[in-house]
């Protein structure tokens, strides 16, 4: 195969759509929606208890505890904004 036949033949992507779950049931959709909405709570309301222990216990105020404090604050942020877009 040449080149010329691979660069002749290219598609280019813009835009994904997640489509949901296609062979869902309907009356199964809240229970569905309600999971990922607790998945969803539980991890910023977990990572939210990460950052005040942190932020309130002296001893683990320290460099290494520090990176797992950014890393819980970037982990909400990414999960604050994937839903504002989803919501979009």
């Amino acid at each position: 195969m040449s080149m010329s036949q691979v660069d002749g033949n290219y598609t280019r992507v813009s835009e994904f759509f997640i489509v949901g779950f296609p062979s869902l049931q309907p009356q199964y959709f809240h229970i569905v929606a309600w999971f990922f909405f607790f998945l969803y709570v539980t991890t910023v309301v977990g990572n939210l208890l990460l950052v005040l222990v942190f932020a309130l216990e002296q001893s683990l105020q320290k460099p290494m505890y520090i990176v797992m404090v950014s890393l819980a604050l970037s982990d909400i942020g990414e999960y604050e904004l994937s839903v504002s877009s989803l919501m979009h």
